[in-house]
């Protein structure tokens, strides 16, 4: 049995797997890494969102190999697969942002978009992501049950890594 089927990742983590030179950076590429071509469907996924929030500074400094590299990843590869923005997440986010007033639009798309894939974890550094108390959609009365919010840490890029690899 798979901990870790489906792994949404935020813009932080693509930016932190292209940019961070540090330990972090190094367990992001090495998980990512180990995403066998040969697996049937990606086990990472992100909003279409987050390729706006990607490109804005390397479109600012002009920095060309880098948006080049976000924009090649736009359409999705072996190892992610990228969702639009539909409706159903809009409706989803709004839900999420009247539930809980400190969660920024482009947080509660993110994790609306985890949500409608059915994502088992969100892969996140922003501390303005985090579980939350249960909430329910005002119009539908469903009950809002993000997935479990997890962080870059070390045993947890691990963690992600030894799945993958089994």
């Amino acid at each position: 049995m798979t901990l870790f089927p489906l792994v949404y990742l935020d813009t932080n983590i693509l930016i932190a797997f292209l940019e961070d030179e540090s330990e972090k950076g190094e367990a992001l590429r090495r998980m990512i890494a180990g995403h066998r071509r040969s697996e049937t469907a990606p086990r990472f996924l992100t909003s279409a969102l987050t390729f706006l929030e990607l490109l804005v500074k390397p479109y600012r400094e002009r920095a060309l190999a880098a948006a080049k590299f976000y924009a090649g990843l736009r359409s999705g590869s072996y190892w992610l697969s990228v969702v639009p923005v539909s409706e159903q997440v809009l409706d989803l986010a709004a839900a999420l942002r009247a539930a809980r007033r400190s969660l920024k639009l482009p947080d509660a798309i993110h994790v609306a978009t985890a949500m409608q894939a059915g994502c088992s974890h969100l892969l996140t550094q922003d501390e303005g992501i985090n579980a939350g108390e249960p909430a329910i959609h005002p119009l539908t009365g469903v009950a809002l049950t993000p997935a479990p919010v997890i962080r870059p840490d070390a045993p947890t890029l691990a963690a992600i890594l030894e799945d993958l690899t089994r």
